[in-house]
């Protein structure tokens, strides 16, 4: 059980109100390869990437919505199709529709290699299958829906960017040049934003730096710590070794540590050391609004949900409230526990 806040979002949120499904018509997605190693190799000789929607042609409400507000539409079919080839991978119930999947075996092993959750999910990859975005319905019609993937596009230079230094350490031969891989590693990683495509791989290589330089000598195992750290990439043996560097949080380390421990927590147990580590930097002071806000809230939510302290979750509710936050879900996340 994940008990970090990006993970139970979802738990709290309200759930849609679905209209009743109608049947998707044969003629929907048309052009679209529903074969996936057929598309990849599509996409290979047409130096292109891979458009690819999981859904659930006969079921799902919003991948029928999203269908004919936006993928039968010229107007999203024209720029999609010079950049990507239209993929389709199909998850019906309907026997009819069963029929006409190319290869549901391989239609799942592709939704668990990419985690796919819900429907419709649509994922941006590139012709290796590299994931670089993710997208689901969303209103607004077959305009929007391209502006949309437009502002995507520049997590596919990330992606390869991150690919890049994996490769060279990867590739590194000798103490020296590993060691100068690993550096230009950790220092990407310290400058990417959490969500970045691949950071787990980036993460991965600036984990090395723990064997490579046990002693600390070279200055990288901490560099390593701090861009673990504040990429989100920590996890608990991590996160205890990076809190003595800022004791007091004087240069507001120690508060993104603690953020970076709430992501790390996996059960009930975790819970008291993180909340009671969040209450103390708090009497430090926290530095980054952002930082406090989602701290607060993260306990807030702790609180109402597995400590049975309703009090204290209305107290960092309203702490997380008087800093104030543009975002939504957060926002539905106070109003439950204030009861308003």
């Amino acid at each position: 059980m994940r008990l970090a806040l990006a993970a139970l979002l979802a738990a709290v949120a309200p759930a849609p109100t679905l209209a009743a499904p109608t049947p998707a018509g044969e003629d929907d997605h048309a052009g679209w390869i529903q074969d996936f190693d057929a598309a990849v190799d599509v996409a290979k000789r047409e130096k292109k990437d891979l458009f690819v929607d999981f859904t659930g042609s006969d079921w799902c409400s919003w991948c029928i919505r999203l269908n004919k507000e936006v993928f039968v539409h010229d107007e999203f079919l024209e720029p999609i199709r010079k950049k990507y080839v239209l993929v389709m991978l199909d998850y019906p119930q309907k026997p009819e529709a069963l029929a006409r999947v190319p290869n549901r075996e391989r239609n799942q092993e592709v939704a668990q290699r990419y985690q796919i959750d819900g429907y419709p999910t649509v994922v941006l990859m590139t012709a290796e299958g590299e994931e670089y975005g993710r997208m689901g319905y969303q209103p607004g019609g077959p305009l929007a829906y391209v502006e949309a993937i437009e502002e995507l596009w520049p997590r596919r230079d990330t992606l390869r960017e991150i690919l890049k230094r994996v490769a060279e350490f990867e590739a590194a031969k000798g103490e020296e040049a590993r060691d100068l891989a690993l550096d230009r590693a950790i220092t990407q990683l310290a400058a990417m934003d959490h969500d970045a495509p691949a950071i787990e791989r980036l993460a991965s290589v600036a984990r090395a730096a723990f064997d490579v330089d046990q002693s600390g000598g070279k200055g990288l195992k901490q560099r390593a710590i701090r861009a673990l750290v504040t990429s989100r990439q920590a996890d608990y043996e991590v996160v205890q070794q990076a809190l003595p560097l800022d004791p007091r949080n004087a240069d507001g380390f120690r508060e993104k540590t603690i953020l970076a421990w709430c992501g790390a927590v996996t059960s009930k147990a975790d819970l008291a050391p993180v909340t009671e580590a969040i209450a103390e930097v708090d009497g430090f002071g926290i530095k980054d609004p952002k930082v406090a806000v989602e701290l607060y809230v993260n306990a807030a939510f702790w609180y109402q949900r597995f400590l049975a302290d309703g009090e204290q979750a209305k107290a960092y509710a309203r702490k997380a409230r008087a800093i104030g936050t543009d975002v939504e879900e957060y926002e539905a996340m106070l109003a439950q526990i204030l009861g308003e």
